[in-house]
């Protein structure tokens, strides 16, 4: 209010001095009423416009807001406001299974294919052609015991349960007696290294009711993502990590790990892990009592192997990564789900705040960004990137929680559960995309194969921080290019370099595959810029290159060509920012005012004082 009346004020004064209609003091203003009032929107409007325009243009830093434009997209579960997964009996996701009758959640999506040892023959799926698999937690009841269990798609979207041969279906289901996860299975990551299906998941020792530890994080693999076998850790009754010291974050339960195989670098190294050598990064959820419920943060680990882990402290309160911060995440941080890009570690989580208006707080998904993988940076303002609002099948809006973050090509892919504010029961996954950025014009040399020269022209600047992500197709490995071509149109100081372990994509399945990265050492303004590469062997009948612009945290601008065809395309169409989409309301909101102001000014006669 202060902010408009000080703006009102400005307004006054210059519609005073300008167009000399009138004062505008108070109790002396002769300035016709309507017209003042018109005109103070017009300038505000203007304002409006001039910060838009100065954000979109300004280089970025770190202190940025996120830019995600996520959106809802309806699956075939109509009854369901389009899920696209739910519990048995519902008649969304297929039959077969009866674990899974109460509870549906923690998804995990891998974009695969099918072979020989994993085949997909249960929804039809030809081998050698795409196959989306999922693992999913279900239970017969509230807070009954977890199993893990399985389905397959051609699309994402349109899911079919595939029984497994444990209890009721389910494809993973509790331990051995003695062993650290004896009573319940839950919240898993799954990672696919060649033909091998790698998970790390959390486990229970005793029910698995609301005030029950769980016991820790364990490990096991598998050739077919159905059929499990667990892999002893070093730690007590097999689990691979366990419970913190006291005083420590997650001095009551660790669990929800989220792994990916990343390499040892000076901004990001591994404990002892050599530079340069294969390092395993775990990012998990810690709790301690907080008074009479759980206060959730995350922390992570690093393993040259996948199970010997070691706790890396962060700057989030007592030891962890990533604590409480303002607003919609000021009680707990959660479930990570971190997907690397170039430079960046980005990390969707589930967020929760304290009461709200004397109603529980609800559950949303926010977002931040780190280079070294632990010092983890929020967006200013601190806002979630997604929660109920964004659902049509929640109430109130209720919780959004428990996802999944795929990168897939320029599209960002989330699946993720939701459930009521008055029942904490789980029994729906749905969807929701994006395509953060604006395309730009891209093309191909004519000449192509086996140097290719990809020329692009930017219209945002990018900060020093900033850099150019080049995702080439996954069987383009770093070896087979030669970089010494590099760049032109570029500032002073940029480099080119083929990244082994630059990206975690849909391709990659959380074992980190290489990609072009063009870091920069200088402000980088907007223009045309092109990267020239050579590749040692000839490239497979499709070969769509990716191409990225980064500030310090989201992608400013894309473009896709084919590097055989020379043909571009655009993914999907892009959602506009907020400070686009209110730049050109507001550009008309000003010209119709002025205009008017205009017309009143010239047509009616001021009015008589009283």
């Amino acid at each position: 209010m202060a902010y408009f009346f000080n703006l009102t004020l400005v307004a006054c004064w210059f519609y005073d001095k300008i167009i000399s209609v009138s004062r505008c003091q108070k109790g002396t203003s002769r300035m016709p009423q309507r017209r003042f009032f018109i005109f103070a929107i017009s300038l505000f409007a203007m304002l409006s416009l001039f910060l838009g325009v100065v954000h979109d243009a300004a280089a970025t830093s770190f202190t940025i807001p996120n830019r995600q434009p996520w959106n809802f997209v309806a699956g075939p579960c109509t009854s369901l406001d389009g899920a696209v997964f739910a519990v048995v009996g519902t008649g969304c996701g297929g039959t077969g299974t009866t674990f899974d009758t109460a509870e549906v959640f923690s998804p995990v999506v891998i974009k695969d294919i099918a072979t020989t040892d994993a085949p997909c023959s249960a929804i039809s799926v030809p081998l050698g052609e795409t196959c989306y698999r999922m693992w999913y937690v279900g239970t017969t009841s509230t807070w009954g015991t977890p199993r893990i269990g399985y389905a397959l798609s051609p699309d994402g979207l349109n899911w079919t349960r595939v029984p497994g041969a444990e209890f009721g279906g389910s494809v993973f289901d509790e331990g051995p007696a003695g062993d650290f996860d004896d009573s319940g299975v839950t919240y898993m990551v799954v990672m696919k290294e060649g033909n091998l299906f790698r998970m790390w998941y959390s486990g229970y020792d005793a029910p698995a009711t609301d005030s029950t530890p769980l016991a820790g994080i364990g490990y096991a693999t598998s050739m077919d993502g159905m059929t499990w076998t667990r892999i002893p850790g070093p730690l007590t009754d097999g689990a691979v990590l366990r419970a913190g010291v006291p005083g420590d974050f997650d001095e009551h339960e660790v669990y929800v790990p989220y792994v990916l195989k990343d390499i040892a670098t000076i901004e990001s190294p591994c404990g002892s892990v050599t530079l340069g050598e294969v390092c395993y990064r775990m990012w998990y959820e810690g709790t301690t009592l907080n008074g009479p419920g759980y206060r959730f943060r995350l922390g992570y680990g690093v393993s040259p192997d996948g199970l010997d882990w070691t706790r890396i402290p962060g700057n989030g309160g007592n030891n962890s990564n990533l604590g409480g911060g303002s607003g919609f995440d000021a009680n707990s941080v959660a479930i990570a789900i971190v997907i690397k890009e170039g430079v960046l570690y980005r990390n969707w989580y589930e967020a929760k705040a304290y009461e709200v208006n004397n109603e529980p707080a609800l559950y949303t998904i926010g977002h931040v960004v780190s280079i070294s993988g632990t010092n983890w940076v929020r967006p200013i303002p601190n806002v979630e990137v997604y929660g109920g609002a964004n659902d049509p099948a929640t109430n109130a809006p209720d919780n959004v929680w428990s996802h999944w973050v795929m990168k897939d090509g320029v599209r960002y892919r989330m699946w993720y559960t939701t459930s009521t504010r008055n029942e904490p029961a789980a029994d729906r996954i749905a969807y929701a995309t994006m395509v953060p950025g604006t395309a730009m014009p891209i093309s191909r040399n004519a000449a192509a194969a086996p140097t290719y020269s990809l020329t692009f022209t930017t219209t945002v600047p990018l900060p020093e921080e900033g850099y150019v992500l080049i995702t080439l197709p996954p069987d383009v490995y770093s070896s087979l290019i030669t970089t010494t071509l590099g760049l032109t149109g570029f500032a002073t100081g940029a480099t080119l370099l083929a990244d082994d372990y630059a990206i975690t994509d849909a391709a990659a399945a959380n074992a980190a595959r290489g990609a072009l990265l063009v870091r920069l050492t200088n402000p980088e303004p907007a223009g045309v810029k092109t990267i020239t590469f050579t590749l040692s062997a000839p490239l497979a009948d499709e070969a769509i290159a990716v191409v990225q612009t980064f500030d310090s945290r989201e992608v400013w601008e894309y473009g896709l060509i084919d590097l055989l065809s020379g043909t571009t395309a655009v993914q999907l169409r892009q959602t506009r920012t907020t400070a686009n989409n209110l730049m050109w309301p507001a550009a008309l909101l000003t010209g119709m005012s002025l205009i008017t102001l205009v017309y009143w000014s010239r047509t009616r006669p001021a009015r008589k004082s009283k």
